[in-house]
């Protein structure tokens, strides 16, 4: 179960939205386990029962803090738990809003789980302990909203450069050519690409790929067979091997092999709702 929150005014520079996660294991096999795709987001998430563990398709198990924050994913991974219930509240923040927010070095927060008590140098037990107690899910967001809020004063300012070249990103639904973002911009493609992995912290050829990549899953149709080669032909790819690609880096599966009714999770927030498409104003 998932519940989305719009963030408010001061925030929206920043974030796109804020959530409530709660799995039980009880609608599971033998533990809980969901797969999540590359979002072209970054989050900030505050586990208040339970834990989890996060696993990239052919990677390590990494340490999971009990708050931490993640910048891009490039890789599918699953988050897997072995506890009864895992809840959770997290921020899903614009792609340059970690950035503008807190000054983070994206590079060191992709694919990588850090703590936020370390990132951000502040103690966060009382929190933690007051989004335990707390039975009120809007109370909770506003808990966190408000460490959110007490960092805006203190945000830092980014290339507008960057900010117009995701908008373009986003407007053609990741098909449009990263040189023809730099002309647009009339900008170096070389400029461009380090302030852009200044501010993301991918290259934008990669961010534009999980762009493309994500509309087209929105398209899946679950209850039908799927025509994968006229879905990769809406989407610009030039040939089926170079789609049949990209579904295997992402999905861990060929389009054949993968069964999306396996996981509950991205049937929601990536077919159905399709947060991360609905939810990507960057200006």
């Amino acid at each position: 179960m998932h519940t989305a929150y719009p963030p408010p005014e001061a925030l929206l520079p920043f974030v796109s939205f804020f959530y409530e996660i709660k799995w039980e294991r009880k609608d599971y096999g033998e533990k809980i386990e969901e797969f999540i795709l590359p979002s072209g987001m970054g989050f900030m998430v505050f586990q208040y029962s339970g834990s989890i563990y996060g696993r990239s398709i052919g990677g390590k198990k990494p340490f999971v803090p009990k708050c931490y924050t993640t910048g891009q994913q490039i890789n599918a991974y699953t988050l897997t738990s072995d506890d009864e219930i895992v809840a959770l509240i997290g921020v899903a923040f614009k792609p340059a809003g970690l950035r503008k927010l807190f000054g983070f070095d994206m590079h060191t927060l992709v694919d990588t789980p850090l703590s936020t008590e370390s990132l951000l140098n502040v103690n966060l037990t009382k929190l933690s302990h007051q989004l335990e107690r707390t039975t009120d899910p809007q109370e909770r967001i506003s808990m966190v909203e408000q460490l959110l809020l007490d960092r805006v004063d203190r945000a830092n300012k980014t290339s507008p450069m960057v900010d117009l070249g995701l908008e373009m990103m986003y407007e053609s639904y990741g098909c449009i050519q990263v040189r023809e973002v730099s002309d647009k911009l009339n900008v170096s493609m070389r400029y461009f690409q380090k302030k852009f992995k200044e501010v993301v912290g991918i290259p934008p050829s990669t961010f534009n790929r999980i762009v493309r990549f994500n509309n087209l899953f929105s398209e899946i149709d679950m209850n039908a067979q799927n025509d994968y080669a006229s879905l990769g032909t809406l989407y610009n790819y030039y040939d089926f091997s170079h789609f049949y690609k990209d579904f295997k880096k992402y999905c861990g599966h060929t389009p054949r092999e993968f069964h999306i009714e396996r996981f509950k999770f991205i049937q929601e927030v990536f077919v159905k709702d399709s947060l991360f498409i609905k939810n990507v104003q960057t200006l």
